[in-house]
């Protein structure tokens, strides 16, 4: 028997290594926060940068966490003292902890597709 898709290891670890000012592509002259995720699955790193509404969109995505309110809200405030900053990405940190040991094995594409990982293929046959 012949598999459709080879299986996707579980990710055990993903981190949030730094934040940065980037530009922002929809409004020109302007920055936005991004967090740097640094993901290893099947010996290699994958690196991701990732907006606070990147990440969102992934929470609105997934279907299991539908009805569960989002671990970080968004600030009224611009976000850019140093506080603020460490205290969001340590909730980001966490909701990625959580989606990388509960997240169902139908859901597993999204979040490493959102990682920066590449999906897993369909096997191919071998000649």
């Amino acid at each position: 028997a012949t598999a459709k898709h080879r299986p996707v290891p579980r990710a055990m670890r993903a981190e949030i290594v730094r934040s940065e000012l980037v530009p922002d592509p929809d409004k020109p002259g302007s920055e936005v926060r991004v967090y740097v995720i640094q993901h290893e699955a099947d010996g290699q790193t994958h690196t991701a940068r990732r907006r606070y509404k990147d990440f969102l969109r992934l929470h609105e995505a997934l279907p299991s966490v539908q009805g569960t309110k989002f671990p970080a809200p968004k600030s009224l405030l611009r976000g850019n003292e140093e506080a603020f900053i460490q205290q969001r990405a340590a909730a980001l940190q966490e909701y990625l902890n959580f989606l990388l040991a509960k997240a169902p094995a139908d859901e597993r594409a999204v979040v490493d597709d959102f990682l920066g990982r590449p999906a897993a293929t369909p096997a191919q046959a071998l000649p």
